[in-house]
C-alpha cells in the first residue's frame, strides 16, 4: 500500500467516525433506545477502526525511522547536530 493510498484510507476513516458521532449527536435526542443503541455501534466500531489504523501506522513510521538510523548512523547524527546547532542560533538571537 503506497503512502498515499494509506493517507486517504486513514482520512475516509476518520471522516466516516465524525459522520456517525455526528449521526449519534443529531439523532440521540429523537430516537429510541434500539436505533441509539446501533448508532453507537457503528460509531465505536469507525472510531476503533480508525485508532488500529494510526497506531498500526504510527509503528511502521516507527520501525523505518530506526532501520533507517541504523542503517545511516552518521547521516542521522550529522543531521542531528545541524538541527542542534541552528537551534541554538535561533534561540541564541533571542
Amino acid at each position: 500500500m503506497t503512502t498515499n493510498a494509506s493517507t486517504d484510507k486513514l482520512l475516509q476513516d476518520l471522516r466516516a467516525a465524525v459522520a456517525d458521532v455526528e449521526t449519534l449527536l443529531n439523532d440521540s435526542v429523537d430516537i429510541g433506545s434500539e436505533r441509539l443503541t446501533e448508532i453507537r455501534d457503528r460509531a465505536q466500531t469507525s472510531l476503533h477502526r480508525a485508532q488500529e489504523e494510526i497506531t498500526r501506522r504510527a509503528r511502521a513510521a516507527g520501525q523505518t525511522t530506526d532501520r533507517y538510523v541504523h542503517e545511516h548512523p552518521w547521516t542521522t547524527i550529522a543531521a542531528g547536530a545541524s538541527l542542534a546547532f541552528l537551534a541554538g542560533l535561533l534561540l541564541a538571537r533571542r
